[in-house]
C-alpha cells in the first residue's frame, strides 16, 4: 500500500486532531486543508547525497537536484509514488516532484493509527538520535515505515503534519484506532426523499404542510469514494447515476450507466443540519427533483427545498465482517474535555456507544461531540463517573430523525436481545463500570457483535469489534447489566420518535 493512499487528510476540528484516509484509489490527492496545513519531510539517510527532482508526477522530466542536507520538503501534493512540494535551494523558493522513496522508507509497509497517551519526542532519523519535535498527550500518529526498532510516523505539528521516527518502546505506550474515513453515511441501501424544508433541530419537529407535495421515496445504494463522495446506484435497474455535457459543452445533464463513472458519476454528500444536498462533483450543480413529474433533476443554485434530501436508511447497514468502531481515544476528541472535569478519552464511553450502535443500524456518522455537549447541558454527564442512562432515550427523542433512528426499549434478558438483533435493532450494553455496542447475533455460532470503544486487557477485546460468547456477556468484566435498544425509524413518521 503506498503512502500517497494513506495521506489523504481528514480536515480536523481541533489541534488534537489526526486522522487520514485510508483507500486504495490513487486520484484524490490532499484535502483542501493541507496548502494549510502541510507536511514537512527530511529526505532518509538511505537516499542519495543529491535529490532529483521532476516537473511531472511521473518523474521522467527532470528538473534538478539538491543536496538532502540542504532540502526540507513541504508536502501539498501525493500522486502514485511521488511527492510535490515547494523547498528552498540557493536561498529561493522552489517546487517539484519528488520521488517518495526519497523520504519515506517503506512506501508499501501496512499502516496503522494510533493516539499517544503522553507526549513523546520524534526524531529525524531511525538511530532516533536528534530530536525533531515533541507531540502532545492525546495527539495521533499513523506509522508508516519500520527500521529495527524504530518506527517512521506522521504526527501533527503547529504548523501542520511532519513526517519523523518514534522508538518502538515509545509507541508501546499508545491506543490503536481504526484509521478508515470516517464517512458521513456508511456504504448501504437508503431510501432518498426530496423537498423537506431543513431545520436546527434536524427534523424533530417538521410537520406536513396542507396541500405539502409528496415525493415518493426511492432506493438507492451509496457506495463511498472518498471525502464524502459516493457512487449512487439505482437498486431497480441497477445503473449508477451520472451527467454529461450537452450543447456543446454549455451545459450538463443526467444519465445513467452500467458501471460506475469515476469522472461524471461522483456525488458529494454534504449534511446541512437535519437534511442533506446532493452535488455532482464534475459539474458543481446539484441534484433535485421536479415537483410535478418528480423527475431528478441538476441545479445551480443551493435554493429551496427541492434540493434537500432526507436520507433514511432502508435495511440496516451493518458491515459484519469490517465493522466501524468509533474509539473514545480517537485524537479527534480524546483530549476534549467532557463537561467541566474530566475529558472523552476517559469519561466517553456512554457517548461513543451510542454512536456506535447508530452508526451499525443506521449509517449515519453521529456528530460525537454534538451528542457529548448535549449530555452536559441536560445534565445527564455525571462527574466522576461517566453518563446517566438517561442519554440513550433522550437521543433518540432529540437526534432521532436526524439520524434516523428510534428508541425500542430496554431490559436485562438476553433472550430479550437476541430477539431483538434479529429484527435488526442495535443495543447500547450497560457491562460493569462501562457501556459498549452489541449490534449483531450470530444464531449459528450464539455469538455477539461487540463493539468497545476503549478496550482493556481486564476485557480481552480490541478496537476493531469482537464477536463473543454468551457467557462472556454474562461472566466477569463484561457481564451484562441492562440493554438500552434502538430501531430503525420510520422515515414517514414525523413525531418526535
Amino acid at each position: 500500500m503506498s503512502l500517497n493512499k494513506i495521506i489523504k487528510w481528514i480536515l480536523f476540528n481541533s489541534l488534537l486532531i489526526m486522522c487520514f484516509l485510508l483507500r486504495t484509489e490513487v486520484y484524490a490527492s490532499f484535502s483542501p486543508d493541507i496548502e494549510k496545513k502541510p507536511v514537512t519531510a527530511d529526505p532518509i539517510y538511505e537516499a542519495p547525497s543529491d535529490i532529483d527532482y521532476y516537473s511531472d508526477k511521473e518523474l521522467s522530466h527532470w528538473k534538478g537536484n539538491i543536496e538532502k542536507s540542504r532540502l526540507t520538503l513541504s508536502i501539498t501534493q501525493a500522486e502514485g509514488k511521488a511527492l510535490y512540494g515547494q523547498f528552498e535551494k540557493a536561498g529561493e523558493q522552489e517546487a517539484g516532484w519528488f520521488a517518495i522513496g526519497d523520504f519515506i522508507s517503506d512506501p508499501d509497509y501496512e499502516h496503522g493509527y494510533a493516539t499517544v497517551r503522553d507526549s513523546m519526542y520524534v526524531y529525524t532519523d531511525s538511530a532516533l538520535d536528534q530530536v525533531q519535535s515533541k507531540i502532545k498527550k492525546y495527539s495521533g500518529v499513523i506509522i508508516i515505515s519500520d527500521e529495527g526498532s524504530s518506527k517512521q510516523v506522521i504526527y501533527q505539528k503547529k504548523t501542520g503534519y511532519g513526517i519523523g521516527w518514534m522508538s518502538e518502546d515509545a509507541l508501546t505506550n499508545t491506543l490503536v484506532f481504526d484509521g478508515r474515513e470516517k464517512q458521513t453515511l456508511s456504504d448501504g441501501l437508503y431510501q432518498l426523499r426530496c423537498g423537506y424544508q431543513d431545520d436546527i433541530d434536524g427534523g424533530a419537529a417538521v410537520k406536513d404542510q396542507p396541500g405539502m407535495k409528496k415525493y415518493d421515496p426511492h432506493i438507492w445504494e451509496l457506495s463511498h469514494i472518498t471525502q464524502d463522495q459516493y457512487y449512487i446506484k439505482d437498486s431497480r435497474s441497477g445503473k449508477y447515476l451520472s451527467v454529461y455535457t450537452r450543447d456543446g459543452g454549455l451545459s450538463f445533464a443526467l444519465k445513467t450507466t452500467g458501471e460506475p463513472d469515476r469522472n461524471c458519476g461522483s456525488f458529494q454528500m454534504e449534511r446541512v443540519a437535519g437534511s442533506y444536498t446532493i452535488r455532482n462533483t464534475y459539474s458543481r450543480l446539484y441534484l433535485g427533483q421536479d415537483e410535478e413529474t418528480q423527475n431528478l433533476l441538476l441545479k445551480r443554485y443551493r435554493v429551496g427545498t427541492d434540493i434537500c434530501w432526507r436520507v433514511s436508511a432502508a435495511e440496516k447497514t451493518l458491515d459484519e465482517k469490517a465493522p466501524m468502531v468509533f474509539t473514545q481515544y480517537d485524537p479527534q476528541w480524546c483530549g476534549t474535555a467532557y463537561g467541566s472535569e474530566g475529558c472523552m478519552g476517559t469519561a466517553g464511553c456512554g457517548i461513543l456507544a451510542t454512536v456506535n450502535a447508530v452508526y451499525a443500524l443506521s449509517g449515519h456518522y453521529m456528530d460525537v461531540m454534538e451528542l457529548a455537549d448535549y449530555a452536559v447541558e441536560k445534565n445527564y454527564r455525571i462527574i466522576g463517573s461517566g453518563t446517566d442512562d438517561g442519554i440513550f432515550r433522550a437521543a433518540c427523542k432529540k437526534y432521532g430523525r436526524k439520524y434516523n433512528f428510534t428508541w425500542d426499549g430496554h431490559g436485562g434478558s438476553i433472550n430479550q436481545l437476541k430477539k431483538k438483533l434479529a429484527k435488526g435493532d442495535t443495543a447500547v450494553v450497560h457491562v460493569q463500570g462501562h457501556y459498549v455496542a452489541v449490534v449483531a447475533h450470530d444464531k449459528k455460532k450464539n455469538r455477539f457483535l461487540m463493539l468497545d470503544s476503549n478496550y482493556l486487557p481486564k476485557r480481552e477485546d480490541t478496537a476493531f469489534g469482537d464477536w463473543i460468547s454468551v457467557k462472556r456477556l454474562l461472566e466477569g468484566s463484561l457481564e451484562a447489566q441492562e440493554f438500552y435498544y434502538f430501531k430503525l425509524r420510520d422515515p414517514s413518521l414525523l413525531s418526535p420518535f
